[in-house]
C-alpha cells in the first residue's frame, strides 16, 4: 500500500531529537533533509515492492524444441522505426558522436600503463620503487587531470545545445531524470569508463607480472653449484632487476647484500603492485559533474578492480613467488665468501704490528709479500664482477677490489715496514757516522781535551769497521726492494748514497785532525807556562791575606769580617782547583809536576780564622732570631743541633789560637755567648714541645700563678722577662706530659690512616653466580696489632684527654675483628 512508502513519523522525531534544539538560521536546512529522507524512503520501499511482485525467470536456458517461433506475418517497420526513436538516445548524431568521442577518450586511458616494465637495466630497490611510482602517479594523474574532465567536456559541450526535453542539463526533478534518456546515455558512459579502468588495470597487472616472472626464468630445478666456483649459481637468470652489492658485515663477519634485509624486496613489488592497483581508486563519474542541479548522495565515483578479485590474488601470489624462489640461491651464494672473511676483517695496522713484533730478515719480509701477491692475483680470477641470481644481480666488483686492495696493502706495508727498518738502520749509522765527523771538527780547548780526541782517535778504526758491516747489509736489504719496483723518496735515495760515502770521508777527516792537534798541542804547552808564573803571583798574595787575618781582634767586627772570610774562601777554592789542574797539565805533556804543598799549607792555616769568624757570625744572627721573633716558630731541634756545633767549634778555636792573643779573645768571649744561653735549651724545648696544646698552657697557667699563653707576639725575651727560667722543673714536667699525650694522639691518627684504602676484596666463586670474601689475612693481622696498641693506650697515665676516643676506636676495632671471623666461619662452613 501507499501507507508503506511513507516515511514514519517516529523516525522523523527520532532525527529531530538527535540533532537537538536548531539556531533558526537553520529551520530552513532542517525541512529540506527531512524531505530528502521522505522522498529516498519511498523511491526504496517501491523498489522492493517492484522487486518482489515480478515473477520469478527460469534458471536454465530452454532447449531448442521448446522455442516456439511465431508466425511468419507483415511487420511494421514505421512503426518499430518510431518506437526505437523514441525509446533510444543515440539515433540522434550529435549523441553518436559524443559518444564515439568518449570512447576515443577511453581507449587512451585503457592504453596507459600503471608500471614501468621497461627499466632497461638494473636498479637498486629504492630506485624501482621510485620509477614505479613515478609511473602510476603519472597515470593517476592522467586520469583525474585529464580524462575525467576530457569525458566532462566532451559530454557538456554535446548537450548544453539541446535544451528541454530528454537531455535537459538543468533537470533537478529527480524522478523526471531517472526515466529520461539522459540518464541512460550516462550510464553507458559510466560502463564505458568503468571498462577503460578495469582494462587498465588489468594490462597493467599482468605486465608487472610478467615482468618479474621474465626475471627469474632460469633451470626449472636448482641445480647444485661448486661452492668453490664463484663465477656460477643455482639459480642462474637472464633478466634480473635488480642491482645489489655484495657486502660483508664487519661485526659479525657474515656476507649479505645492499638494500636490507631479502625480505623488504618481496614486501616492497607487493607494495608496488597494491598501490599501482588503487590508483584507479576514487575517479569521479562525470555525471553528478554535469547535472548539478540534482541531489547526489555522496560523491559517486567510478567502479574499478577490486584487490580481491581471484585473478588479481593470483597475480600477487605469482609476484611473491617469483620473489621467493630468488631468496634462498642468493643466500646460498653469499655463504661460499666466507672464505674470504677473515681476510675482509683483517686489520693491515694489527697485522704489521704482529709481524713485526719479531725481528725478521729481509728475505723473511719479501717471502711474505709473494704470499700476499699471490692471494691478490688467485681472488682477482676467482671473483666475478657480477653474477645474476634469479631477479638479482650481484655487483661483486666492489668486494673484488676492496679484498685485491687489502691484500696489496698488505704486501705494500710489509715492505714499508722493511724500508722503515733500512731507513732506521741507514740513519743510525748515519748518526754514528755524524757524531764520528762532529767529534772530530771539534777543536780542544786544552791539554785534556786533545788527549782525549787522540784516544778517540785510536780507536775509530776498529769502530768504522763495525759500521761498515751495518752498512753493507742494509745496501743489500735495499737492491731486495727494487726487485718490487718499490718508488723511493729522495730523501732514502740521499740517505743510501749517504751512507755509502762515510767510511771515505772519515778517513780524510782523521788525516787533517791529526795535523790541526799537532799545532794545538805546541800552543797548550806555552799557554800553561805562561799561566803557571802568574799562578805563583797568586799564592804568594794568598799566603799574605791568611797573615793578615790573625789582625782581626774586635768582635763587633764580626759581620764585615765574616763578609770577607767568605770570599776569600771562593778565592783559596778556585786556586786549589787551578793547582790541580796544572799538575794534570804537566802529566799529560810527561813534564815534572810543581810542588804546590805552600798552597795547601796556606789553607790549613786559614782554616781557624774561617771557623771562628763564620760561627761568630752566625750566632749573632741566631740569637737575636731566637730571642725577638714569634716564639711559636722556633725549631727546638735545630736550636739544639746550631748550639752544640758552634760549641765544639769554638773549642776548637781556642786550641788553634793559643798564640794568637786577639783571636783568642775573640773566641773566649763567643764561647761565653754560648755557654750563658745553653742553659734556657731545656726551657725552650719544654715550651715548643709538640703536643702543647691549649689545656697544657691552662695547666701551665695555674701552676704558675700568672697566666703564659703564646700568641704572635709572644717571645723568647718575653719568657726570660716572665723569668720563667726560675721555673724550669714546672715547665719541664709539663712538656713532658704534652709529649706523652701527643704520642698518644698521633698513634691514633696514625691507626686511623693505615685503614684508609684497605678494602675487603669480594670474587666470584666458581660459577655458581655467588661470591665470596678473599683471604683477609693482612686485615686480619692489622686489627690484632692495632687491638694489641689500643689496649696498651687504655693503660697509659696519660690517655685521660682521648679517653673517649681510645674506647670508640677498640669498640670499632673488635666489632669489626668479630664481623669478619663470623663472616669467615660461616664462609668455611659452605665451601
Amino acid at each position: 500500500g501507499d501507507e508503506q512508502c511513507v516515511l514514519p513519523e517516529e523516525s522523523l522525531q527520532h532525527m529531530a531529537t538527535l540533532l537537538g534544539q536548531l539556531p533558526k538560521q537553520h529551520s530552513a536546512a532542517f525541512r529540506q533533509l527531512r524531505d530528502e529522507a521522505k522522498l529516498e524512503y519511498a523511491r526504496t520501499m517501491s523498489q522492493l515492492a517492484v522487486e518482489q511482485a515480478e515473477p520469478q525467470q527460469p534458471s536454465q536456458t530452454p532447449s531448442p524444441a521448446e522455442v516456439v517461433v511465431g508466425e511468419v506475418g507483415h511487420v511494421d517497420i514505421q512503426s518499430a522505426a518510431q518506437r526505437l526513436h523514441s525509446q533510444g538516445f543515440l539515433c540522434q548524431p550529435e549523441l553518436s558522436a559524443c559518444f564515439s568521442k568518449v570512447l576515443v577518450e577511453c581507449d587512451k586511458a585503457a592504453s596507459q600503463q600503471l608500471f614501468n616494465t621497461a627499466l632497461g637495466k638494473c636498479v637498486t630497490l629504492e630506485e624501482f620503487c621510485s620509477a614505479q611510482m613515478q609511473a602510476y602517479d603519472h597515470v593517476h594523474g592522467y586520469l583525474k587531470n585529464t580524462w575525467v574532465p576530457a569525458c566532462k567536456t566532451v559530454v557538456h559541450n554535446t548537450l548544453k545545445t539541446f535544451g528541454k526535453g530528454w537531455f535537459n542539463l538543468q533537470e533537478s526533478n529527480q524522478q523526471v531524470y531517472e526515466v529520461s534518456k539522459l540518464c541512460k546515455f550516462f550510464r553507458v558512459v559510466r560502463f564505458a569508463m568503468q571498462d577503460a579502468l578495469r582494462t587498465l588495470v588489468q594490462n597493467s597487472l599482468h605486465a608487472f607480472c610478467q615482468m618479474v616472472q621474465e626475471s627469474v626464468q632460469g633451470p626449472s630445478a636448482m641445480a647444485e653449484s661448486d661452492p668453490s666456483d664463484l663465477h656460477t649459481t643455482s639459480f642462474p637468470s637472464r633478466h634480473p632487476l635488480f642491482a645489489l652489492d655484495l657486502l660483508m658485515n664487519r661485526e659479525s663477519g657474515a656476507f649479505g647484500f645492499s638494500g636490507g634485509e631479502l625480505s623488504s624486496f618481496e614486501a616492497a613489488l607487493l607494495q608496488v603492485f597494491d598501490a599501482g592497483l588503487h590508483q584507479t581508486d576514487g575517479m569521479l563519474h562525470i555525471e553528478p559533474l554535469i547535472m548539478k542541479h540534482l541531489f547526489w548522495v555522496g560523491t559517486p565515483t567510478l567502479d574499478t578492480v577490486h584487490s580481491q578479485e581471484p585473478w588479481v590474488s593470483a597475480l600477487r601470489s605469482r609476484v611473491a613467488e617469483a620473489l621467493q624462489r630468488c631468496t634462498g640461491p642468493l643466500l646460498q651464494y653469499a655463504t661460499k665468501y666466507q672464505r674470504y672473511a677473515d681476510l675482509a676483517l683483517l686489520d693491515v695496522q694489527a697485522e704489521l704490528e704482529r709481524f713485526g713484533a719479531e725481528e725478521r730478515e729481509a728475505a723473511d719480509v719479501k717471502k711474505e709479500c709473494d704470499l700476499h701477491l699471490a692471494s691478490k692475483a688467485e681472488l682477482e680470477q676467482s671473483i666475478p664482477l657480477a653474477v645474476n641470481v634469479g631477479v638479482f644481480r650481484v655487483q661483486c666488483a666492489e668486494l673484488r677490489a676492496e679484498l685485491a686492495h687489502k691484500r696489496t696493502a698488505l704486501a705494500h706495508a710489509l715492505l714499508g715496514l722493511l724500508g722503515q727498518r733500512l731507513r732506521a738502520q741507514a740513519d743510525e749509522v748515519c748518526a754514528e757516522f755524524t757524531g764520528i765527523i762532529g767529534r772530530l771538527y771539534e777543536r780542544p780547548n786544552g791539554i785534556e781535551d786533545l788527549t782525549d780526541l787522540r784516544e778517540y782517535m785510536k780507536q775509530l778504526p776498529d769502530t768504522v769497521n763495525q759500521l761498515k758491516s751495518k752498512m753493507n747489509r742494509a745496501l743489500g736489504d735495499w737492491n731486495l726492494l727494487e726487485a718490487y719496483q718499490l718508488n723511493m723518496s729522495d730523501e732514502d735515495a740521499e740517505v743510501r748514497w749517504a751512507v755509502y760515502g762515510w767510511p771515505q770521508k772519515i778517513e780524510r777527516q782523521l788525516e787533517e785532525t791529526e795535523a790541526l792537534l799537532a799545532a794545538d798541542a805546541e800552543r797548550f804547552r806555552d799557554n800553561l807556562e805562561t799561566d803557571q808564573k802568574s799562578f805563583a803571583s797568586t799564592i804568594s798574595s794568598i799566603q799574605m791575606v791568611v797573615a793578615g787575618f790573625s789582625q782581626h781582634t774586635s768582635i763587633k767586627k764580626a759581620e764585615a769580617v765574616a763578609v770577607e772570610v767568605r770570599k776569600f774562601v771562593q778565592q783559596l777554592r778556585e786556586a786549589q782547583a787551578n793547582a790541580t789542574m796544572y799538575n794534570n797539565r804537566e802529566r799529560l805533556f810527561g813534564q815534572p809536576v810543581t810542588d804546590y804543598d805552600h798552597l795547601n799549607k796556606a789553607a790549613r792555616d786559614f782554616e781557624p780564622y774561617r771557623s771562628l769568624w763564620l760561627t761568630a757570625d752566625e750566632w749573632l744572627k741566631s740569637h737575636k732570631v731566637w730571642m725577638n721573633d714569634t716564639f711559636m716558630d722556633l725549631d727546638p731541634e735545630a736550636l739544639e743541633a746550631q748550639i752544640s756545633a758552634a760549641s765544639k767549634t769554638i773549642n776548637k778555636c781556642l786550641r788553634s789560637f793559643r798564640d794568637v792573643p786577639g783571636c783568642l779573645a775573640v773566641a773566649e768571649e763567643v764561647r761565653g755567648w754560648i755557654e750563658e744561653f745553653q742553659p734556657y735549651v731545656p726551657l725552650i724545648q719544654a715550651l715548643r714541645n709538640p703536643g702543647m696544646r691549649e689545656r697544657h698552657w691552662e695547666q701551665l697557667s695555674e701552676k704558675l700563678g700568672f697566666s703564659v699563653q703564646p700568641d704572635k707576639s709572644f717571645t723568647f725575651a718575653k719568657c726570660l722577662q716572665l723569668n720563667l727560667q726560675d721555673h724550669i722543673e714546672t715547665i719541664a714536667k709539663v712538656g713532658e706530659t704534652a709529649g706523652k699525650e701527643f704520642g698518644i694522639e698521633q698513634a691514633l691518627d696514625k691507626m686511623e690512616r693505615e685503614w684508609q684504602g684497605v678494602n675487603l676484596e669480594i670474587m666470584a666463586y666458581k660459577a655458581t653466580g655467588t661470591f665470596i670474601l678473599k683471604a683477609a689475612d693482612e686485615v686480619s693481622q692489622q686489627l690484632d696489632d692495632h687491638i694489641v696498641m689500643t689496649q696498651a693506650m687504655s693503660f697509659s697515665p696519660f690517655k685521660k684527654p682521648f679517653e673517649a676516643r681510645i674506647v670508640t676506636w677498640e669498640n670499632k676495632l673488635r666489632v669489626t675483628q668479630d664481623v669478619l671471623d663470623e663472616w669467615l666461619t660461616c664462609q668455611r662452613s659452605w665451601l
